[in-house]
């Protein structure tokens, strides 16, 4: 995978350590950690640098990419890729002073490119807390299709299971599988 990709407006780049400041203040955001699972409200700068060290450690390992979504030199957002048990799942959050100016848009949809590029047959989900109707439209319009009926998931920014909606790339093996199904 590729540790820099590019979009019209951006730059999705690995993250460094200098970056600490801009991803604590993303994804500690009281707007954006409650979407996530895996952040907290004041996700702060040390717990940033170690989820840095740890995600650039995880590239050679080829189960986790982890990218900083970068604007005219500014750092607008986050987007990752994850293998799991179950394939791979994408997660992504924007600073919400730039919500609802297609970023996420941009950025999902070139990782997804380059996830069918180096991992054709493997299930591509995304895993979006029930109320997240933002981002769920925005996975589907980018062909992603639900599940039906939702599952809980862990959130650490609200220390309590939460439900969620899991949907499926259509290129992926298992969207086919369910299509079938239906």
């Amino acid at each position: 995978m590729d540790q820099t990709l590019t979009t019209e407006r951006l730059t999705l780049r690995m993250p460094e350590r200098r970056d600490a400041k801009a991803f604590a203040q993303i994804l500690g955001h009281d707007l954006v950690a409650p979407q996530t699972g895996g952040f907290w409200v004041g996700y702060d700068i040390r717990s940033a640098e170690g989820r840095i060290d740890i995600s650039r450690a995880r590239w050679i390992s080829q189960r986790a990419y982890e990218w900083l979504m970068e604007c005219e030199g500014e750092v607008v957002g986050y987007i990752g890729l994850f293998q799991t048990s179950k394939g791979w799942e994408i997660g992504y959050a924007v600073h919400p002073d730039h919500w609802r100016k297609g970023f996420a848009r941009e950025a999902v949809s070139t990782v997804i490119d380059a996830h069918m590029k180096h991992h054709p047959a493997a299930p591509l989900r995304a895993i979006i807390q029930t109320g997240n109707d933002g981002s769920r439209a925005l996975v589907e319009a980018l062909g992603f299709s639900p599940y039906p009926g939702t599952t809980t998931s862990y959130c650490f920014a609200r220390d309590s299971h939460v439900d969620v909606w899991t949907l499926v790339h259509p290129g992926s093996q298992e969207h086919h599988l369910y299509e079938a199904a239906q």
